[in-house]
């Protein structure tokens, strides 16, 4: 009996001690300062994590580190703009495909009426993906209300804003001082592919060569979908195709086994890229003297480029038409 009543005090002695140290229902520390919550929907509240400082384990989750920035970078850069902080938040390896772009007439992710009640406004996101991943981060009035402000974004988003098979289904947020950081996202947004974004067509040769030293036997369309999908030009669409005529081209083009297009696939643009396998026992050499006696850089009619690119790489050939 003794050693129970023992075993009774120390039990309450050990949950009079954790009652005391101030921790959120996630084991969050809660000081005074910010505010950051995630949450799993745009009007969930139930299952939200408050913290008032960076969390402290940012390899935790992608949202957590993303948050993590945004505050580290407000509190050491006093005067930054809106601008300045999303430039900044591109640097978590999270957003390192993405760009900043100012929102001023048009909010991406939210109800197309809506207008956000902030003096400035700054979006990150890909805009050359499907992915329905977005930050914001807002500088509010001095004097005005973050919460209010935060609660008219969350009743406003739209989580299908991308009109694909992969919403937005989940929400994070956070505030300090006159801004206010504001995600839609999923769990695509932990996805982070170490190989580099083509910014401009030329970029995507060491992509190329980068991806068949990975792959030595990969086939023309899984190249060009991997280019596609790390570039920066544009909505590029790939597919396969035959020896003859290709766009592009004042002449067929023959003499490769395995051939793939990546190009726009609505848009006009002056782009147009290939990938090509050489034909067994194939001059390589001779092939490429093909593409380029035949590069037709009036192709799109209404535009002349100025950059033909064919590079080599063992029996595969990349070729890109362009304006550098």
């Amino acid at each position: 009996m003794k050693k129970i009543t023992v075993l009774l005090i120390i039990l309450a002695l050990m949950l009079a001690t954790l009652a005391s140290c101030g921790t959120t229902p996630e084991g969050t520390t809660a000081p005074s300062g910010t505010t950051a919550t995630t949450g799993s929907d745009a009007s969930a509240s139930d299952g939200t994590t408050t913290a008032t400082e960076p969390i402290s384990d940012p390899a935790e989750s992608a949202d957590n580190e993303i948050i993590n920035s945004f505050v580290d970078t407000v509190r050491k850069n006093t005067g930054a703009t809106a601008e300045e902080i999303a430039n900044a938040l591109i640097g978590v390896k999270y957003l390192k495909n993405c760009e900043a772009f100012k929102a001023e007439y048009y909010y991406p992710a939210f109800d197309f009426n809506f207008t956000p009640a902030a003096k400035d406004a700054y979006y990150i996101a890909d805009n050359y993906s499907t992915k329905s991943n977005i930050v914001y981060v807002f500088e509010l009035e001095n004097g005005a209300d973050a919460d209010t402000f935060i609660k008219s974004l969350r009743d406003n988003a739209e989580m299908n804003w991308q009109y694909n098979d992969t919403p937005a289904d989940k929400v994070a947020h956070a505030s300090l001082d006159n801004f206010v950081l504001f995600m839609l996202y999923n769990d695509t947004l932990s996805e982070v592919d170490d190989a580099p974004i083509a910014k401009k067509p030329r970029d995507a040769v060491g992509i190329f060569r980068d991806y068949l030293g990975a792959h030595p036997t990969a086939t023309a369309l899984e190249i060009a979908e991997y280019l596609a999908s790390h570039q920066h030009i544009g909505q590029l669409f790939t597919q396969n195709v035959e020896e003859g005529h290709l766009t592009g081209f004042s002449s067929d083009i023959n003499g490769f086994a395995d051939g793939a297009t990546f190009s726009p696939m609505m848009m006009p643009s002056t782009f147009i890229g290939y990938v090509f396998k050489v034909a067994d026992g194939g001059d390589t050499d001779a092939f490429i003297t093909t593409l380029k006696n035949n590069a037709n850089v009036a192709w799109n009619v209404c535009v002349v480029v100025n950059t033909v690119i064919v590079e080599t790489e063992g029996e595969y050939v990349i070729f890109m038409m362009c304006n550098e």
